[in-house]
């Protein structure tokens, strides 16, 4: 079928060039100068593009529609539009008619060159003139003449009695001309449907080589350490807002992004920024800093310096381990891509629809959810890719793995399970829903979802132990925001509200004690 597309594309538009070709050479005047129609050869066809009606079985009628909305976007935009205002002078009605004609041919004399034995019919009719050229030569055009004012002047005798008057009867015009497709309007529509038909996306093309230039033009670095994590799993997988090293603690509140010793007694702002796109999914890897803003994923060091993009793209669940970083890329339907921390040997290593992962201990854990399948699918794969393998019909969210088992929330029940990844065993370890968790060696940090009548998705901070034992309350009136949760070795953070304010970050001790809004640092 694709072939028999492409044919059809293809055939179409040789019969469009030639008849553009031909008249393109029997319109010597026509002028490339309108920009009219421009969404119909470049926006739709583009937009359909990233919509990928071909992934959703309408492949035949996607292309049949591209090839029609191709030819209307050669024509229109390609065609001739131009317009001009003019002044006829003349003594009565017939000699003005006689003096637009004259200005006609005087403003296209290429045009005028090729009227010999062809016809002109011109009249003014009300507030409106309409020129019609009969041509011999292929095709036509018609001039569409509006009149703008028309006055007629006093009589001869009163002209001479009132020498002020003697101006002769005026019309002022304006006109427009509309021509046919040419060769350039035929090729330039043929280049999008080429790209929309056949499995190349000349436009991404473009855009990738453009990155990959501007890549080459930073700096090059290499990790150490390959077995370097750049933030917990649990962290990267609750929007990164907070990472520790051994020296330090990054965090990010909203536009801005800090660092600070231990003790929180001198921070540094590395990113102030007013306003913009907010930053989260921190990394930390040696000395540079990984995070996401909005649609991109950049790398600093860690006194802010040197501040570069790597990758153009939607990407969630972002871990970076030792010279690859690791992520869903939902701009290309939630495929599991991986690159290196220069951005550069980008590659799909999972091709699903996926919805969670974590990476540990050499190995990509991920979850999807059948295309002709209620249940969702938990696998795993080596981190290039490789010996894909399932684990559970099950559909993960803020999924962590530890010591042998599988910490998740289950996508349709909302509830907190763990798997033990041997025996295949579930255990569920609590029966409240659950909007979002975090993990570290001892405790699990959760919120729970807020009541029917609140605008907030979650409300208050509660940890129990790893077998889902020994509850408590360490924020129990604070509304989350997002169900943003990170742990550092002594803290908790989060952003919270008391529902009269707006979310602040917060930070509070895993005890519950010395809680702490996490105003902006100068």
């Amino acid at each position: 079928m694709k072939k028999d597309l492409l044919a059809l594309t293809v055939f179409i538009f040789a019969v469009d060039m030639l008849i553009g070709g031909i008249e393109k050479l029997n319109s010597n005047g026509v002028y490339k100068k309108s920009g009219i129609y421009l969404y119909l050869v470049g926006v739709i066809p583009v937009i359909s593009q990233m919509i990928e009606w071909r992934e959703s079985g309408f492949g035949a009628t996607y292309a049949v529609f591209t090839v029609i909305i191709g030819m209307m976007g050669a024509w229109g935009f390609y065609s001739t539009w131009r317009r001009k205002e003019i002044t006829a002078y003349g003594t009565s009605r017939e000699m003005i008619e006689m003096a637009v004609s004259d200005i006609l041919l005087k403003y296209n004399i290429a045009f005028e060159s090729k009227m010999e034995g062809d016809i002109v019919n011109f009249d003014i009719a009300g507030s409106k003139a309409w020129i019609k050229i009969n041509k011999s030569s292929f095709g036509k055009d018609i001039f569409t003449l509006d009149i703008m004012d028309y006055r007629k002047i006093p009589s001869y005798d009163e002209m001479e009695a009132d020498f002020e008057h003697t101006m002769a009867n005026e019309a002022k015009c304006r006109y427009m001309l509309r021509g046919v497709w040419n060769l350039a309007g035929a090729l330039v529509a043929m280049v999008f449907l080429q790209t929309i038909v056949s499995d190349v996306n000349i436009i991404k093309e473009i855009g990738d080589r453009y990155e990959s230039y501007r890549l080459s033009s930073i700096e090059n670095i290499v990790i150490k350490d390959e077995c370097e994590i750049g933030n917990t799993q649990s962290n990267a997988n609750n929007y990164g807002v907070v990472a520790e090293t051994d020296d330090y603690i990054f965090y990010a509140n909203e536009t801005y992004v800090y660092r600070t010793d231990k003790d929180f007694s001198r921070s540094r702002t590395l990113i102030n920024e007013s306003s913009g796109p907010w930053k989260d999914s921190l990394n930390i890897v040696e000395d540079w800093v990984f995070f996401q803003q909005e649609k991109e994923i950049t790398r600093m060091k860690i006194d802010g310096s040197d501040k570069d993009r790597l990758f153009k793209g939607y990407a969630v669940d972002m871990h970076v381990i030792g010279n690859w970083i690791y992520f869903i890329n939902y701009s290309d339907g939630g495929k599991v891509y991986r690159m290196d921390v220069n951005g550069q040997n980008k590659e799909v290593i999972c091709d699903k629809e996926v919805s969670d992962m974590t990476v540990y201990e050499g190995c990509v854990y991920y979850s999807y959810k059948g295309e002709e399948e209620e249940q969702g699918h938990l696998e795993v794969m080596n981190i290039d890719g490789s010996e894909k393998r399932y684990i559970a019909h099950v559909n993960t969210r803020d999924m962590v793995v530890e010591d042998g088992y599988i910490y998740y929330i289950d996508y349709e029940k909302s509830n907190l399970y763990r798997m033990e990844i041997e025996s295949g065993t579930m255990e569920k370890l609590s029966g409240e829903d659950i909007v979002g968790f975090s993990k570290d060696g001892e405790w699990i940090f959760y919120t729970l979802k807020a009541p029917e009548d609140s605008t907030w998705d979650s409300k208050g901070l509660y940890k129990m132990d790893i077998d889902g034992s020994n509850v408590m309350a360490l924020d129990f009136e604070s509304y989350l925001d997002f169900s943003e949760i990170g742990v550092t070795k002594d803290w908790v953070f989060y952003n919270a509200s008391n529902d009269r304010e707006a979310p602040r970050l917060r930070r509070i001790r895993k005890d519950g004690s010395g809680g702490v809004d996490l105003g902006m640092v100068d």
